[in-house]
């Protein structure tokens, strides 16, 4: 049994060299043909995957490498490695011509990264690790065959970490250093002689598709020369027109739509020349709609409002908004967002199918752009699918929470109220507008009579006479539509919190008041006011109208009311209409709203427009002292601040500022304001007291 499988193991043995022996001559009678011409032993920068030998069929005839881990296989002995060829070159064949050359490579993907122009045989070797100081290669067939041209090279012989390789000069001549150089050629020569010309490599990019009329921009920057420069560069555009130029960049238009074959030949400094060639489409010209626009963004969200609804507030919640100006649907479809035109992100462009209806502002949010947006001053650029600019916006700084937007006339305000995807008209429920359109001159049936409610009281007038007052707590208690009479002193004038629209309070709370027709410009703070009217709600929030059957009399003018301290949280029903002092953290900041926390509950406060209060410059995290009404709009309860002196920043975030004081309509409006403020801290300091 042993000597069949002897058998049987030399037969197979026989069958392989034959099999290989009767192709083309092999490497196995004729090893002194085939020589180690040159060596990138120690590339620069990273040698991984980067090195390489070159080796030169000197022989008359072809030869024919045999790849593996065979006894017949074709060896590179690396330091006394025996490393492995692929069974098949990555590029060309095993089959070495007479005098043609072949590199052995590390990594053959990253030998032609680094060789875009090499053409010639390339053969992958497992485990190459050539010595940086020193090493000794050689060929061999299999493990234990007999080595030949053998080389030991040092790095004092050049090519270290250069970005040069180590060539023979003499390819047929001895392994000495004397036979051995540096290459001239950063990148060594691979597949060329030592002191041979190698030819350039042209290299050209452009757009692959343009339109009609539109200039085209042929770049030939990447075409090289390996041991030269390319000095000219010759261009056929395929539409009957050449040029020739000493530049490597040029621009061309065509004249008629379609597929147009674009040659570029290179020559180098000793006439050497190479071509290549591409296809590009030329359509027909497009105009493309111009009735989409650049709306709003918000470039420094803040720590607090997560915008893009993902759970997080953070800097993915910037956001540009782009609104549908047209009458008819709009797919952004190959139109592109951007910030500054060099530089910055990466353009953002649209997909096919992402459409705006007609009328329809959407945002766009960077965790889905990508589009990084600076706080301090950028660009928002929105361009076209042929490359050419539709609009560009470029801001100054940029405050939390706050956006950039865009007016009807289409100038572009500052510090505006977040409302993505409403349009800048619009009021947005989310960022407090609608606060702007409470309406405090109707009741919540919409009838802004002034005798709403007292037509069914025409019989009752005698009975004025008797009404007994009764405490603002209990007056609202009664009915809607109850005739009832309070007394208390004035917290709020007239105009300040809205048109005819009075605050009082007494020890029990406070309550607002619509006061009829006429001219209250002459009611201070510290008025003594009896006062009758027929009890309403408006949002939600009790009030009393004087109209036919109410009154409004001053009986005295004593102190003002000083403020209730309150804590942030009990913000609520029980204080509805309550002169309040709050002193607290900003959790949030956005136009004329902000929001106050002092441990025990966030409440919000609101800055009417009617008060002409400039709202001080904010951040969250900002440490504010608020007096104020509170006053319900619908489900929610807020402060408002009557005058500017009721908005106290006590300690800034490092680097904020507040703004000035606004001047009042008059200096005894100030003088009351600075008034209500001093006892509401004097009182304060009594009861810490």
């Amino acid at each position: 049994m042993k000597r069949l499988l002897t058998f049987l193991f030399l037969a197979l043995m026989f069958s392989f060299t034959f099999s290989v022996l009767g192709r083309e001559k092999t490497v196995l009678a004729a090893e002194e043909d085939l020589l180690i011409s040159e060596v990138m032993y120690n590339p620069q920068g990273a040698d991984s995957d980067h090195e390489w030998v070159e080796i030169y069929n000197a022989g008359t005839d072809s030869l024919t490498l045999i790849g593996g881990a065979t006894p017949v296989s074709l060896r590179l002995v690396d330091g006394g490695s025996n490393r492995v060829l692929a069974l098949e070159a990555a590029q060309g064949d095993m089959t070495l011509a007479a005098g043609e050359y072949a590199i052995l490579a590390q990594n053959a993907a990253t030998f032609l990264d680094n060789n875009p122009g090499y053409s010639g045989t390339l053969i992958e070797v497992s485990g190459m690790s050539l010595g940086n100081t020193s090493d000794t290669l050689a060929l061999r067939i299999g493990t234990d065959g007999a080595v030949w041209s053998g080389l030991t090279y040092f790095n004092t012989w050049g090519g270290d970490e250069n970005g040069k390789s180590l060539e023979k000069v003499d390819v047929l001549g001895s392994n000495e250093e004397i036979n051995w150089t540096e290459s001239s050629s950063l990148g060594g020569t691979p597949g060329v002689a030592y002191g041979s010309n190698a030819k350039p490599q042209a290299v050209f990019s452009s757009v692959d598709q343009a339109e009609v009329g539109k200039e085209i921009v042929f770049d030939a920057s990447a075409s090289n020369d390996t041991d030269g420069s390319v000095v000219l560069y010759r261009w056929d555009f395929g539409d009957g027109t050449s040029t020739e130029s000493v530049e490597n960049s040029i621009n061309h238009a065509y004249n008629l739509a379609g597929n147009f074959v674009v040659v570029l030949e290179v020559s180098d400094n000793e006439g050497a020349t190479d071509r290549t060639q591409k296809t590009i489409t030329i359509n027909d010209s497009v105009v493309y709609s111009e009735e989409v626009m650049l709306s709003e963004l918000l470039p420094a969200p803040g720590a607090v409002t997560d915008w893009d609804g993902n759970g997080t507030a953070d800097s993915n919640d910037e956001w540009i908004e782009l609104c549908n100006t047209g009458s008819t649907s709009f797919d952004l479809g190959g139109y592109s967002l951007d910030d500054i035109a060099d530089g910055g992100s990466n353009p953002y462009v649209f997909s096919q199918g992402e459409v705006l209806a007609v009328g329809e502002c959407r945002a766009f949010y960077k965790k889905d752009t990508s589009l990084i947006l600076n706080n301090d001053q950028d660009s928002v650029r929105l361009v076209k699918p042929d490359g050419s600019l539709l609009e560009e916006f470029a801001y100054s700084i940029s405050h939390p929470d706050l956006s950039w937007a865009k007016d009807e006339t289409g100038s572009w305000l500052e510090d505006e109220t977040p409302s993505p995807g409403l349009a800048n008209s619009e009021e947005n429920q989310q960022d407090d507008d609608d606060d702007e359109n409470d309406d405090d001159n109707q009741d919540d049936n919409g009838d802004n009579s002034d005798n709403n409610n007292l037509n069914d009281q025409q019989d009752n007038q005698n009975e004025t006479q008797d009404l007994q007052t009764t405490s603002i707590a209990e007056a609202k208690k009664k009915a809607l539509g109850t005739l009832i009479q309070v007394q208390g002193g004035l917290t709020a004038t007239s105009e300040i919190l809205g048109a005819q629209i009075i605050y009082m309070a007494d020890a029990s709370g406070g309550i607002k008041i619509k006061l009829d027709e006429g001219d209250y410009s002459t009611l201070a703070l510290g008025d003594e006011l009896l006062v009758s009217g027929i009890l309403s709600e408006s949002w939600g929030e009790l009030y009393l109208k004087i109209s036919a059957n109410g009154s409004l009399a001053v009986l005295e003018h004593t102190t003002a009311l000083a403020p209730q301290e309150i804590k942030t949280g009990d913000v609520g029903e029980n204080l509805e209409g309550a002169l309040v002092i709050i002193t607290g953290m900003v959790t949030e900041t956005a136009g004329d709203t902000f929001y106050v926390n002092d441990g025990s509950g966030v409440v919000k406060v609101y800055i009417k427009e009617s008060t002409n209060i400039e709202k001080p410059r904010m951040q969250v995290g900002d440490k504010v002292q608020v007096v104020g009404i509170v006053s319900q709009y619908n489900d929610t309860y807020r402060i408002l601040p009557r005058y500017q002196s009721d908005v106290v920043i006590l300690g800034d975030v490092l680097g904020t500022t507040t703004a000035l004081p606004k001047t009042g309509g008059t200096a005894t409006g100030f003088f009351i304001s600075c008034s209500v403020l001093v006892a509401g801290l004097v009182l304060r300091r009594s009861r810490l007291l």
